[in-house]
């Protein structure tokens, strides 16, 4: 194998450029990176994020000879899709959407090496550029309906073999017993995992867009389908067995062996796909037959570096400053002091065994409101402003724990209360030693109402783009049914029929509450 050559002398001050703008980048954007790089060691969802970068690497050094052809250039058009990012990572940081600063990171970062390089150095890395999409943690929000799908698949299959089986969102009931499909066996690692692995086979072995889109196609619904078969296949030998394998150890053994299985099969169809070798090899170009290029101009790299630096810039003047807590009045906490009409009656100590899971809230309020029916609970979440780790709006928060409690279905109600948002949200929870409970609840923003979590999280990110970060709650109202959540309602929009009462109450934390900034003076 011939020698590979050096790269010319030409590209040592535009890579040196771009090295340390990259480590510019990282170090205006050292809590998005710190966040990314912590999800992926806390999240096993997210373990092969280490990998994507070095694999990264070396598919752009295969790429080296014909690269070393190349005379870099800068491009000014790519500081159009860095200002876009630039912009994405602020609106990020500004919401405190982590998935926004992530993507943002890596799209500068790619953005970065066209305009400094160019587009035809782009062009024969661009897979690898692409790869390092890879490095985002995502794919949680896909979670609930693979849940779901994954649920309903497997009760289909046990219909079909005339096993009795009752289902109820993501619990189902077998003669042998009671069964949930958890966050954890909805099958998002191996999905993620395996359009991984699928996308870069495709790339080393496939040279026709008909065999790239077939494959990434069977790599997304094979692990689907076979997470599906993987939760029939644990019921229907529990139910042989009576319980006595597919439990324990068991599961995770036949688990684990299951997808092993179904990787190796999905595999064996790339082989079967490939063309070996690809025809996307390298092309080695005669140096004398291509065009004369200008020479790398040092100046380029101003207006991209100012990008850079914008974004970061904007949000620690505008927003970054820490804030403490001023004291919430300790008589507001022991005595609510909501006005709910004289028709209804509040009880601090009779509040139930459920409650929202809602990280870092500055207060936690927790009653049983009874307005003539069934007493129903109210909880109340309350921030008195936004900062990492306290969002009213992230992944974490949750009308259900996970393990008293587990979310069987989610819906929409409409409530037709005058001030209250059209819809509020509804869910139904399984509780495993107090039985069923609905849930209705919606956002308070600094006066304002809203419902979804679209919604809410637009709505704070407009007012913290322009400085202003308000006090916001949850407000979530629940009652146990028997049979329907239907039956429950009328007892809940008792109490929403006083959601003024309610409103009052925070508005009265709010000027207690108010955040003491760093930068105020005495």
């Amino acid at each position: 194998m011939p020698d590979q050559p050096a790269f010319p002398t030409l590209w040592r001050l535009p890579l040196a450029v771009l090295l340390l703008t990259i480590g510019l980048l990282l170090l205006v954007t050292a809590r998005s990176v710190e966040t990314m790089v912590s999800l992926w060691m806390a999240v096993t969802t997210y373990n092969h994020c280490f990998l994507v970068l070095p694999i990264a690497l070396v598919l752009i050094w295969q790429k080296r000879a014909q690269l070393a052809q190349m005379t870099p250039r800068e491009d000014l058009l790519a500081l159009i899709p860095l200002a876009a990012f630039a912009l994405l990572w602020l609106i990020g940081r500004a919401g405190q959407i982590q998935l926004f600063e992530h993507v943002a990171l890596i799209g500068m970062a790619i953005s970065l090496v066209v305009a400094l390089l160019g587009r035809e150095v782009g062009r024969t890395i661009a897979f690898a550029l692409a790869f390092l999409l890879f490095m985002v943690p995502f794919g949680d929000v896909f979670v609930p309906a693979l849940q779901q799908f994954t649920a309903s698949f497997a009760v289909g299959l046990l219909s079909l073999l005339n096993i009795p089986v009752f289902h109820d969102g993501i619990m189902i009931e077998t003669p042998s017993g009671l069964f949930e499909v958890a966050e954890a066996c909805a099958g998002i690692r191996f999905l993620i995992a395996n359009v991984m692995i699928g996308a870069l086979f495709a790339y080393l072995a496939m040279g026709r867009l008909w065999k790239w889109l077939l494959f990434m196609t069977i790599a997304v619904l094979l692990p689907i389908i076979a997470n599906g078969f993987r939760a029939f296949g644990i019921i229907l030998i529990a139910y042989l067995t009576d319980n006595e394998y597919a439990a324990g150890v068991d599961h995770l053994v036949y688990g684990w062996g299951f997808f092993a299985a179904i990787m190796l099969a999905f595999l064996a169809i790339g082989n079967a796909m490939a063309d070996w070798p690809s025809p996307a090899e390298d092309e080695e170009d005669d140096p004398a037959e291509r065009p004369g290029r200008a020479a790398w101009r040092p100046v380029a790299a101003l207006p991209v570096i100012a990008l850079v630096a914008a974004a970061p810039l904007y949000a620690g003047v505008v927003f970054s400053e820490e804030a403490e807590t001023a004291g919430i009045d300790p008589k507001l906490l022991l005595d609510p002091a909501l006005d709910l009409g004289p028709a209804c009656k509040a009880d601090l100590a009779a509040f139930g065994n459920w409650r929202p899971d809602f990280a870092s809230a500055d207060l936690i309020q927790e009653l049983t409101i009874d307005c003539g029916g069934r007493p129903v609970d109210l909880a109340l979440a309350y921030y008195t402003h936004e900062r990492e780790g306290a969002e009213l709006i992230q992944h974490g928060n949750r009308l259900a724990d996970g393990e008293s409690w587990t979310r069987i279905a989610s819906s929409w109600h409409a409530p037709e209360i005058d001030g209250l948002p059209a819809v509020l949200r509804k869910e139904e929870l399984y509780g495993r030693a107090a039985g069923d409970r609905v849930v209705l609840a919606w956002y308070w923003i600094g006066g304002r109402q809203v419902a979804k979590d679209w919604q809410a999280k637009a709505y704070r990110l407009y007012r913290k783009l322009l400085g202003k970060d308000e006090p916001a709650a949850l407000i979530a109202i629940s009652a146990p049914y028997a049979d329907r959540a239907d039956e429950a309602l009328p007892d809940i929009e008792a109490v929403l029929e006083h959601h003024k009462g309610i409103a009052a109450y925070l508005q009265e934390l709010a000027p207690k509450a108010e955040p003491a900034r760093a930068h105020e003076t005495d």
